[in-house]
């Protein structure tokens, strides 16, 4: 049922406005890589060079499905109670939420800082940076999930984007984006607000699927993690290399793994530390070109 209500949408929003935009440039100028189910397509945008699936997500539409969806999937799915308490007990080790690795590398960069865990799911992330030493905060869009941090774990952990601002939570050492960015609908608001929120010299911690990666490379589509109902969008080191310093982030190390930096070209996974220099933030050239809305206007592409 839930690949015919997913093949039922990507139908239906082929027909409507604005879901052909690059979710990082809005650029409508693309070309298609790649076909899947006869539904959806692999799309590389001719003005940013993001990969991303067409149709893309509205920002609504993907709030909603991440508030009634994907929260049903297992791994999102909030512990029962007997599972909580044996998590708790055994420090989560050993399962798929042990973030000590992450935490450790966290340790070696900024030792007791403030960190922002953003995409934080029912917080099991932020309880572990708490119990570390750092002072951790979670920002969470599935109200119900956000909820359940709060009264099981007893964590700081926010689910509305108008909450999310300096002027309300302050601002961080760290802002930590643990296998998130790929499903966001709006890819150029959260880079956007991840630099108003970081000191400045302040971290950007990224860890994304390698879409650049071996597997990748041989795969495209079928490669499970590339794209398809929850990830739309589809990261390359070269993409984060040119058009993070658009603001104002200049990478101090991407790799395919932390502990093995030569595995770059190979791995499933891109590891990204970028420093914010507020100095060299140049958010406003990202927006769109200025011929961008003329050419959508010759060629009569819709976008939102």
């Amino acid at each position: 049922m839930a690949r015919l209500n997913f093949a039922l949408r990507m139908v239906l929003a082929r027909a409507q406005q604005g879901r052909d935009a690059c979710p990082y440039c809005e650029s409508c100028l693309h070309h298609r890589l790649q076909r899947k189910y006869l539904l959806i397509e692999a799309r590389q945008c001719v003005h940013c060079g993001l990969i991303f699936r067409y149709p893309t997500e509205t920002e609504r539409s993907a709030a909603e499905f991440y508030e009634h969806s994907y929260p049903a999937r297992a791994e999102r799915e909030p512990p029962s109670p007997a599972s909580l308490a044996q998590l708790l007990g055994t420090g989560f080790a050993g399962t798929s939420r042990d973030k000590s690795g992450r935490i450790a590398l966290m340790q070696t960069l900024r030792p007791r800082a403030r960190v922002l865990d953003f995409g934080c799911s029912w917080g099991y992330s932020v309880y572990q940076l708490r119990n570390a030493g750092f002072t951790a905060l979670g920002f969470e869009v599935s109200h119900r999930i956000a909820a359940f941090g709060r009264q099981h774990l007893q964590i700081e952990v926010i689910d509305r984007w108008m909450d999310l601002r300096p002027e309300v939570v302050g601002r961080f050492d760290i802002i930590y984006v643990d296998h998130v960015l790929e499903h966001l609908a709006n890819l150029r608001a959260a880079f956007e607000r991840f630099a108003e929120l970081l000191y400045d010299g302040g971290l950007l911690l990224l860890f994304v699927p390698n879409c650049g990666g071996l597997l990748a490379r041989r795969k495209g589509m079928r490669w499970r993690t590339m794209l398809g109902e929850i990830h739309t969008i589809a990261f390359t080191a070269d993409w984060l290399v040119h058009n993070l310093p658009r603001h104002g982030f200049a990478i101090e190390r991407i790799a395919s793994r932390f502990d093995q930096p030569e595995s770059l070209l190979d791995g499933e996974e891109i590891t990204c530390i970028a420093r914010a220099n507020h100095a060299g933030n140049v958010r406003a050239t990202v927006a769109r070109e200025p011929s961008e809305a003329d050419y959508c206007s010759e060629l009569s592409l819709s976008r939102e």
